[in-house]
């Protein structure tokens, strides 16, 4: 049981069950032992050493004894004296002999009652201890317990609260997913590497309460889309030059008729210039109506449509070539054998004025009411 219990002790488990009270206590012992093992071979050296020399000498005295023609009186006193020497040999053999095996009782109590470390006669004990004190540290408890936190915070978030922007809970979710692989690196890696991955842990830790800290106290600002929508809004009506209204130019209709009325004019007008004519007229024969509808067709800008007698002109200025506009007219023109007056024309613009005075002179002109 106790070489059971030996071998148990001699295993690091066993040292890091100990406190660091009972690590200093078995520094100490172990210290000691140091000493009592390098005292224990000098020790035992020596007696060694005086048996050799206590033979020695008896043999000495032998030979004095052998060769010696001295009388018996002395004879009788070396033997005495060696008899003495003998005594104080075996005396001090079996004083040196409690010694070594009280000092081997003590190192196998210390053995039975501390666990055993292999030191080195090179290697000062105190540097292991400092090492395996220093190893000691587990930061995987500590992170687990704020892994729980970040996670219980994250659950709260969702549920009871009014953070509900995708982009804010994916990050989030995102952020957490890393943190828990890397938190389980370090719950299975060893002590070489567990402080690598520690240091991670602690950087993601960082890196969320910094993400939630902003985004929660700037949360209307960045994931508001309605506040978004409204300050893209307001900047763009900052930025964008206001342009100016359309001016709404009045569009004024005028009818003319002449006293027969065999003739009627619609007339648009705007800024005092002719946009729209429409000429209704009525001929004396079916011939001339013939020869006003040649003229006047196949104009771009000009519509001539004939009902027997009656023949109705459409003009549309906005369209309307000046120069075939004039050629059609002076045509239309001599079947009357009327003079053409085009004063009325500036540019390419129909002055609404003189061309009321030049081809409606006949012809009564009333102003239509705008709708």
């Amino acid at each position: 049981m106790r070489k059971e219990d030996r071998e148990f002790e001699e295993t690091g488990a066993f040292i890091d069950l100990m406190s660091k009270k009972e690590r200093k206590r078995w520094k100490k012992e172990q210290a000691r032992l140091k000493e009592y093992e390098f005292e224990i071979p000098k020790a035992t050296e020596t007696t060694i050493n005086q048996s050799e020399n206590t033979i020695e000498d008896n043999q000495a005295i032998q030979d004095l004894c052998n060769e010696s023609d001295n009388s018996e009186s002395q004879s009788e006193d070396i033997n005495q004296e060696n008899e003495i020497r003998q005594k104080d040999s075996v005396t001090e053999q079996d004083t040196q002999i409690d010694v070594t095996q009280s000092t081997t009782n003590n190192i196998n109590e210390l053995n039975t009652s501390a666990p055993k470390v292999e030191i080195s006669l090179n290697e000062d004990p105190e540097n292991i201890f400092e090492q395996e004190e220093v190893h000691s540290f587990n930061p995987v408890i500590p992170i687990g317990i704020v892994l729980m936190l970040i996670y219980i915070f994250f659950v709260l978030l969702i549920i009871f609260t009014n953070f509900d922007n995708d982009i804010f809970l994916i990050a989030n979710a995102t952020l957490i997913a890393i943190l828990t692989i890397f938190f389980g690196f370090t719950a299975l890696s060893n002590r070489n590497h567990v402080n690598v991955f520690a240091i991670f842990d602690l950087l993601l830790i960082m890196i969320i309460f910094l993400f939630n800290g902003v985004s929660i106290l700037n949360y209307d600002n960045l994931y508001d889309e309605r506040k978004q929508v409204e300050k893209a809004s307001i900047t763009d009506n900052i930025d964008e030059p206001k342009q100016p209204e359309p001016e709404v130019v009045p569009i004024n209709e005028y009818n003319c008729t002449d006293s027969d009325e065999n003739i009627t004019v619609n007339i648009k007008e705007e800024k005092n210039y002719i946009t729209y004519v429409e000429r209704i007229e009525v001929v004396n024969s079916k011939d001339i109506a013939d020869e006003i509808e040649k003229i006047y067709k196949d104009i771009n800008g000009i519509t001539v449509m004939k009902d027997n007698t009656k023949i109705t002109l459409q003009f549309d200025f906005n369209v309307l070539d000046i120069n075939q506009y004039k050629l059609a007219l002076k045509a239309h023109n001599n079947l009357y054998r009327l003079e053409t007056d085009f004063s009325y024309l500036e540019d390419e613009n129909v002055n609404f004025e003189k061309y009321k005075d030049i081809e409606l002179r006949n012809l009564t002109c009333t102003k239509k009411e705008s709708n």
